[in-house]
């Protein structure tokens, strides 16, 4: 059998993941748990980070709303 036929032989079980035991299935698993939740939890942090910048920025902008003679919002009292 020539080499570019054998080729995609020798990956079909890396790719459908027919090689090692369960263990190593439970391993892959844990991983691919994982490169999930680490996403999603930087995009939860990035939120909930700017989401506080933007309220200390409002509160940091009122003193000089009150040199222009602006009253001050009720958050930053």
């Amino acid at each position: 059998m020539p080499w570019y036929l054998r080729l995609p032989e020798l990956s079909r079980p890396l790719h459908f993941g027919d090689y090692g035991r369960l263990h190593l299935k439970i391993v892959w698993a844990a991983l691919d748990v994982i490169a999930i939740i680490v996403p999603e939890t930087g995009v939860y942090l990035w939120l909930v980070r700017g989401a506080a910048a933007s309220s200390e920025c409002r509160a940091k902008r009122s003193p000089y709303r009150r040199a222009l003679g602006e009253r001050p919002s009720r958050a930053s009292q």
